[in-house]
């Protein structure tokens, strides 16, 4: 299961989680609601968390489907302005492996927690097809277990085959929200695609950086006229596959993540080139690197397509924010040796709180980026 533009991103991992002791209480509730679809056609399924008294930490289950549909996993609004971190992998061909959990003892807020992007098979029969959520662990913040229960959601799947592509079915590939477009952003799409697809944006060919497994990750062309919504459409082996028209904007920025999940530890260089963690952390005065994507046009201008061989600077300025404290940004721009991906430099202000992750928002025009990033200072 891919994430966003994880090929660019660290791998995600997931390992084993020991949950001990017993709570008793009132049990929290995972559910969704029912809904229909039709062959062809994606569809966003919120998973609503409810706590009901229970105070939960941490949560962990695993999402199998039924033939018919494809299932990608994103996180929920709501908890990427918390301290928890979705974990997600693929186990095996529809069967993902979902954990929330964050360093510390707050409780994952009520609310939607996850989006389902559900794909229909354009082949796929009338009838139900079922999102079943297994194996239920929840702990509190003692790491006691507690109680927690689901309801699957179920799709029905009825009429004609479907060949539009929605809004919110393409997202940033950092920050994984859907929105507008922006000039040389990397995109993540959710849709029916094959390694022979192709994508055409207002009819310019997009650089495809992946395309299988019904996701289609491409970078918008740099000349899209900004002054009007743009026209998207898949192709495969010269048919049309679907259309859909999106909104555009100069800039739609977003901070690549080092779990791909589009919070937490951000996708950071520290100044000696290792990469930003608790072990190896940011000092105050240091100049770290922010990877991200949809910062708009550069200047001198990057072909589309080609990987760039020098520096070429955002057209917009960039400022920063580390822990709400201003920090200086020396440079903003293209990284070369790397399509599509904008490199910012930050320097780490003083006075910021140590041994703990700090937020990072980066803006551009009118702009930020995703919250939920953080980075490690010292």
């Amino acid at each position: 299961m891919r994430l966003g533009c994880t090929r660019f991103g660290s791998t995600v991992l997931l390992g084993m989680v020991s949950f001990l002791g017993v709570n008793s209480g009132r049990g929290a509730v995972i559910s969704a609601a029912a809904q229909s679809a039709v062959p062809g056609q994606t569809i966003v399924i919120p998973i609503v968390f409810a706590a009901q008294g229970a105070q939960v930490s941490g949560l962990q289950f695993d999402l199998t489907w039924d033939p018919g549909i494809d299932v990608k996993v994103a996180i929920g609004d709501p908890l990427r302005t918390s301290s928890k971190l979705l974990y997600a992998t693929g186990l095996a061909p529809a069967m993902a492996r979902c954990l929330l959990v964050g360093m510390d003892v707050n409780v994952i807020p009520d609310g939607e927690i996850l989006k389902l992007y559900v794909i229909v098979d354009p082949a796929a029969q009338s009838g139900t097809a079922q999102v079943h959520l297994t194996n239920l662990s929840a702990t509190d913040p003692n790491g006691n277990i507690t109680g927690v229960s689901s309801s699957d959601p179920g799709i029905s799947i009825q009429g004609s085959t479907n060949s539009s592509i929605s809004q919110g079915t393409v997202l940033n590939a950092a920050s994984l929200v859907s929105g507008m477009i922006a000039p040389g952003e990397i995109i993540t799409l959710f849709d029916y695609a094959t390694p022979d697809t192709t994508l055409l944006v207002n009819g310019i060919q997009a650089p495809i950086l992946y395309a299988g497994g019904n996701q289609i990750n491409a970078v918008v062309p740099f000349g899209l006229d900004v002054s009007a919504p743009a026209t998207i459409e898949s192709q495969s082996n010269g048919q049309t596959i679907a259309t859909g028209t999106i909104p555009t904007g100069v800039v739609s920025p977003a901070i690549f993540t080092q779990t791909g999940a589009a919070t937490g530890p951000g996708a950071i260089l520290d100044q000696n080139y290792s990469v930003n963690s608790p072990a190896m952390p940011a000092a105050a005065g240091s100049t770290i690197m922010i990877y991200g994507t949809g910062f708009g046009a550069l200047q001198p201008p990057v072909p589309d397509g080609q990987v760039p061989t020098d520096v070429a600077s955002t057209v917009l300025p960039v400022t920063a924010t580390i822990g709400g404290i201003s920090a200086q940004v020396s440079y903003a721009g293209a990284v070369p040796g790397l399509i599509a991906v904008t490199q910012i430099n930050v320097v780490v202000p003083k006075g910021l709180p140590t041994n703990s992750p700090v937020p990072v928002i980066l803006r551009i025009g009118s702009v930020s980026t995703q919250s939920g990033v953080t980075v490690f200072v010292q």
